[in-house]
């Protein structure tokens, strides 16, 4: 059971045209530019806004790539794309006919541009634009003119083929300018032809030239060797410069307007991975006289203040993902330069023959993450249920209930699998007097895990039976007991000593966690026999209540609450940014740990309850849309998957990621399988990688750097190994991998050569007093600093609200989150509630935010049926 594309509300997303618009003359070069229009549909309207940009996947094995919305048409429902070819994902795009199939846009995203009115004594746009940043002006320039402002065009390529857009900028502009490096146009508007401006004498000239010219023109309030601009304008009526194209173009003209007081807006094209604020790989740094803040272009622009922007950054950023450009151009036909490198180191590594293919490789990399737990035996699972000693007792709840965040009745799931309830279900007359009825028992266990078909009928029925009336007790209130037995702390939970399991007081805990897995397990692993019982059956759902609620976010508080809810007969939509639903369960976790497809079955359980899921679908005003949709409430899940910095010098290098963008390219994208998977996997093989963290994540970084064929890889945690965050199990896993561990440091920097990380320098720690969680907290010993030589580093300290979201409207704690009301999680807008890591913050495990699932659904339902 799995949910289909079919069976997710993603929009199909159709080819109408999709054509060469200019092309390179040069042989060298050829360059291609193509004009793709796509029926995306009348509802994107609500939410568009100039300057916002897609995500596109073209196939199920397709990277996301950013493109800039040229135009939208909201009448008709048409996007129009400009692209360049320039790699493995657009050459893919420029094959599709019309009539084709684009498997995932997600749009919109980003922020549009202000387009408040303008003053009438400043409604003067100027709109730059070189090369293919001619696409993301068009839309500013529409957009401007038709708010009223008056729009000047300046419009630049290298060469006059390559020119694009020109009609279509003509039309919404007042005056039009169009250079070229090479001085090859010559048609109306064309800036510098001959003398035309005063001592001008080249035709080749960049898009920054004629601006200076233009603004200095204006400021004279006369132009007598540009005639479009005679009475036009005076430089005090500019209200506004957008600037659009490569980056040493925006970075020199921002130089340009610097000291003349006139805003000036940048619109960047970054690298990104997913484009909802979660890998970090799109951080830009904003300088202002108030101090510098880090922003990121897929959801705090891609427009920022020119002004503000780091330059340098902006090219340093741009430069570290250069060499994936060659490692994507390896997955075609001729790999060559870096990628056809990087695919021979690793079949090497990983004892290939030399020239293996790439599904030789993609098949090498796919058996690296093949899940490594297991599950516990059923023959153990009887045994660790037997040694549950809590009893059923009406009214009271024991140790181990309280220490689970859904509540769960651990004695409820035990109870009919020990022993005496197996043997009273399989032989309820009693069996002979001389047999012994345990090891009748153990025979039948055994045979119905590794032989069913040897058991009699009734045998097998007996014993699904049990492991169902467990499963039903297990899943009453959890819709995702294989995720939370396989991925939960339980040993700080429903086994800790103090707080949950009575027998882990005497240090031998029930394995309740893998207990619960076993189940779960037993159940999706048999369904088919399961499905042909009269007696199986899956939650009953209430008669309709006629109310809806919208969920935003569909990892596991998301989708505990749907669950609830659904159960409860109301209507629920489940919305989701990415291509696929699960949230963190899917781009957070590995498949060693939590393999994906038990995450689709869970989530085809939840949907057959009739909730649906719309994909590819962001939600940033949860109140507006629930109020335009007809919704009675709402809940925030969105999670915490803002990348945190460390913020020491060197962050900007090659070589260094966000455990963010590292899991999402590993996990989510299947990078790993490359290059069966066109998402580049980050080049770890034969380098020392050192992460930084202590929690889950931190380690699921290490193991996936191990798999990938790292030389070496070392956690640095600022405290002592007894107070590591993560999961022990997932502790102890990773240093029988191989995984070094170094306590008690601190990194000050990250040191680099040639704009590439080759070391990390740190200072060792003490531990000092208490911090506001109760941890000792690390002191610095300044006076030694070291340096750990590094090829690769990995950031995983932590994550923040997604900023997708906008949190403007909610009252807000000092660190960002959303306040919410302690007993029913409710917001400070009526109707709206919040849970999950969004409230919490980092450090919220998967139960806990099922369990903020739970919470919310029931006060969500309280209030719909007062």
């Amino acid at each position: 059971m799995q949910p289909g594309r079919d069976s997710l509300r993603g929009k199909q997303i159709v080819v109408v045209e999709n054509e060469t618009i200019a092309r390179d003359p040069d042989p060298e070069r050829a360059t291609v530019i193509r004009r793709m229009r796509l029926a995306v549909g009348r509802e994107w309207g609500e939410d568009y806004g100039a300057g916002q940009f897609v995500m596109l996947r073209v196939d199920a094995q397709g990277e996301r790539i950013p493109l800039t919305v040229a135009d939208y048409d909201a009448d008709d429902g048409v996007l129009t794309l400009v692209y360049q070819v320039v790699g493995a994902t657009t050459r893919a795009l420029a094959a599709l006919p019309t009539g084709g199939v684009i498997e995932d846009v997600t749009f919109p995203l980003g922020r549009g541009i202000d387009l408040s009115p303008p003053d009438p004594l400043r409604n003067i746009a100027i709109v730059v634009g070189g090369g293919i940043g001619v696409v993301p002006s068009h839309a500013k320039a529409k957009a401007l003119a038709a708010a009223g402002y008056r729009v000047v065009s300046v419009l630049g390529s290298r060469t006059a083929p390559l020119l694009i857009l020109l009609d279509a900028m003509r039309k919404v502009s007042d005056a039009c300018y169009v250079t070229t490096d090479d001085g090859s146009y010559d048609g109306p508007g064309a800036a510098f032809v001959g003398s035309e401006m005063a001592g001008v004498e080249s035709r080749a000239l960049r898009v920054t030239n004629v601006l200076e010219q233009v603004v200095a023109h204006g400021r004279e309030d006369t132009a007598p060797q540009m005639p479009h601009f005679r009475n036009l304008y005076c430089a005090e009526q500019v209200a506004n410069i957008y600037l659009s194209g490569p980056d040493p173009m925006m970075a020199a003209a921002t130089e340009v307007t610097r000291g003349m007081g006139i805003p000036t807006h940048a619109s960047l094209n970054s690298v990104m991975v997913d484009g909802s604020g979660m890998c970090g790989g799109c951080k830009v740094t904003l300088r202002s006289p108030e101090g510098e803040r880090p922003a990121y272009t897929c959801t705090d622009g891609p427009v920022f203040d020119a002004h503000q922007l780091d330059w340098d950054e902006v090219r340093t950023r741009g430069a570290q993902y250069r060499w994936q450009e060659g490692l994507a151009q390896a997955s075609q036909d001729e790999p060559s330069g870096g990628g056809a490198e990087f695919l021979a180191t690793t079949a090497r590594r990983f004892g290939l023959a030399e020239g293996a293919t790439a599904v030789e490789l993609s098949e090498a990399m796919e058996n690296q993450f093949k899940h490594v737990a297991g599950y516990m035996s059923f023959e153990d699972a009887v045994e660790a249920s037997d040694r549950c000693v809590c009893k059923i007792a009406e009214g009271r709840v024991r140790f181990c209930t309280q220490g689970c965040p859904l509540g769960i009745h651990v004695q409820l799931f035990t109870q009919p699998l020990k022993p005496d309830a197996l043997i009273e279900r399989l032989w309820p007359e009693g069996v002979d007097e001389r047999a012994n009825a345990r090891d009748l028992l153990e025979g039948v266990v055994r045979r119905a895990e590794t032989d069913p078909d040897s058991c009699e009928p009734a045998e097998l029925e007996a014993v699904d039976r049990a492991i169902f009336q467990a499963y039903e007790a297990l899943s009453d209130h959890n819709p995702i007991p294989e995720i939370t037995g396989l991925v939960c702390p339980q040993e700080r939970q429903c086994e800790d000593p103090l707080a949950g399991c009575i027998r882990a007081r005497k240090g031998d805990p029930v394995e309740v966690g893998s207990v619960e897995a076993f189940i779960a397990h037993w159940i999706r692993a048999n369904r088919a026999r399961m499905e042909t019982y009269p007696w199986f059956h899956e939650h009953a759902v209430s008669e309709p209540t006629g109310k809806r609620i919208m969920v935003i976010g569909t990892g596991p508080a998301g989708l505990v609450a749907a669950a609830e809810l659904a159960i409860e007969g109301h209507e629920v939509v489940m919305y989701e940014t990415l291509h696929e639903p699960g949230g963190v369960l899917v781009y957070g976790i590995p498949e060693f740990r939590l393999p994906n497809e038990i995450v689709k079955y869970e989530i085809a359980r939840i949907m057959s309850l009739g909730v649906t899921i719309e994909v590819n679908r962001p939600i940033a005003d949860a109140r507006e849309h629930m109020q335009r949709h007809g919704f009675d409430a709402a809940f925030v899940a969105t999670g915490a998957g803002t990348a945190k910095f460390l913020g020491v010098p060197g962050e900007n290098l090659t070589g260094v990621y966000t455990a963010n963008e590292f899991l999402v390219r590993v996990n989510f994208m299947k990078a790993y399988r490359f290059p069966e998977y066109t998402t580049p996997v980050p080049n770890v093989v034969g380098k020392r990688v050192v992460v930084f963290g202590g929690g889950n994540v931190a380690m699921d970084s290490a193991r996936c750097a191990l798999r990938l064929g790292a030389e070496s890889v070392t956690v640095m945690y600022r405290r002592s190994e007894a107070e590591i965050p993560s999961r022990l199990e997932e502790h102890v896993a990773a240093q029988r991998e191989g995984v070094q561990f170094q306590y008690l440091v601190t990194p000050y920097e990250l040191a680099g050569e040639d704009g590439r990380l080759v070391g990390v320098g740190y200072y060792d720690n003490t531990l000092g007093e208490p911090d506001e969680d109760g941890r000792r907290r690390p002191v610095a010993v300044t006076e030694y600093p070291r340096v750990a030589p590094s090829d690769v580093a990995i950031i995983a300290i932590g994550q923040d609200p997604n900023p997708l979201l906008d949190l403007t409207a909610y009252d807000l704690d000092r660190t960002g989150r959303i306040i919410v009301d302690d007993e029913t999680l409710e917001t400070s807008m009526a109707g709206v509630y919040a849970g999950g890591d969004a409230v919490a913050g980092t450090g919220g495990t998967v139960i806990f935010a099922a369990g903020c699932g739970l919470m919310a659904a029931r006060a969500i339902h309280g209030r719909l049926s007062a």
